[in-house]
């Protein structure tokens, strides 16, 4: 009788973790499906940037908090991660950040820190960015960062 005792207590256990397991992942889709509205990202780009087994492990730290401090872990994700604007659009007309500076005389500095995103480029005082814009041959547009 002990043997069959056992197997009903190890089923249980089991079918509790599964259900556990299946709430965890309804949460993180949440989060995710939250987070795709609000910021506008496709899931895969969300993916690409922030995995699913990177949200999964935050599970414990962040299945009581509010869902502002998974929006402020994934954005620090995605800041961290994706190239700037600039960067792309520099990368792109072949110039060096030297050579761009140069031709748009913006101080090179400036440039490597937009690039590295250590200041807000949507800060950036409006001549920089027209004249960025002018030797890159977009628009001011282009250049900010979402």
């Amino acid at each position: 009788m002990s043997k069959i005792i056992i197997y009903h207590d190890l089923k249980d256990i089991i079918i509790i973790i599964v259900v556990k397991l299946i709430m965890i992942m309804v949460l993180v889709l949440l989060y995710l499906k939250h987070y795709q509205q609000a910021k506008g990202y496709s899931f895969y780009k969300i993916n690409k940037y922030l995995p699913i087994e990177e949200v999964l492990n935050m599970y414990l730290s962040l299945h009581e908090a509010d869902i502002t401090k998974f929006f402020d872990i994934a954005n620090t994700y995605f800041y961290n991660k994706e190239i700037s604007n600039l960067k792309i659009v520099r990368q792109v007309s072949g110039l060096s950040q030297s050579k761009l500076a140069k031709l748009a005389d913006v101080k090179l500095r400036s440039i490597q820190m937009y690039e590295q995103r250590k200041n807000d480029i949507n800060k950036a005082q409006g001549e920089n960015l027209y004249k960025l814009a002018k030797v890159l041959g977009c628009n001011i547009e282009d250049l900010l960062d979402n």
